[in-house]
């Protein structure tokens, strides 16, 4: 059986390009032996391998679910950073300023506002 899997995980480059099929079959080579050396049985063999796969399955999970935080949460701070640059940028735009109107001659007063500071400009 080892042999075979080995075979199959060599044929795919997808597999065989990754260390996990590589450990499974090494894993199924080294309990094979030791089902020849009757150091083990077979079926303790089997529930060996088969816990092996169990837990690369749980792992490639939590793997899995921890790259879709990571992902989501890079999402949320480049959410973030862009309505920051947009605040900011909306608070440094100079917004013309109108103020009330008064009398005073031929006088004409524009003014600018900047964040939070407002500049005015006077002319007759």
């Amino acid at each position: 059986m080892a042999n075979c899997l080995d075979s199959s995980v060599k044929n795919d480059s997808r597999m065989a390009s990754s260390s996990t099929p590589k450990l499974y079959v090494l894993a199924a080579k080294m309990l094979g032996q030791l089902v020849d050396q009757k150091k083990i049985s077979d079926p303790q063999a089997r529930l060996e391998l088969q816990n092996l796969y169990v837990n690369i399955q749980r792992q490639e999970a939590a793997d899995q679910q921890a790259q879709g935080a990571a992902i989501q949460q890079a999402l949320l701070g480049y959410q973030a950073m862009s309505t920051m640059q947009a605040i900011e940028k909306k608070a440094n735009r100079p917004e013309i300023y109108y103020p009330p109107a008064t009398s005073h001659g031929n006088v004409s007063t524009n003014c600018y506002r900047m964040g939070n500071n407002v500049q005015c400009n006077s002319s007759y």
